[in-house]
């Protein structure tokens, strides 16, 4: 399994079995926040947009917005059927 990390250098790729860093990747056009439902194609993103959610049940071959009205996003989790979504005011 990968992973993809944001750092203040930018961001990595990580293989997460063999706990190696692969490399950084570009990072282009990639959401703020990123979760992805284990062993699913649920993932969710966060942008700086309002609404500030694109949820895709595809693993990303389609998207839609959600979350109208929450503020910017600080934190982004995905357990089981629960979305954490964490902002502040």
């Amino acid at each position: 399994m990968r992973a993809l990390v944001r750092t203040a250098h930018g961001v990595y790729a990580v293989d997460l079995e063999d706990e190696e860093v692969l490399g950084l990747v570009d990072d282009s056009g990639f959401p703020e926040r990123i979760a992805v439902r284990e062993g699913d194609t649920m993932v969710v993103a966060t942008e700086e947009t309002h609404p500030p959610l694109r949820i895709s049940q595809d693993g990303g071959a389609s998207w839609i917005d959600s979350g109208a009205g929450l503020p910017a996003a600080r934190a982004l989790a995905i357990a089981g059927d629960v979305v954490l979504y964490a902002g502040r005011n």
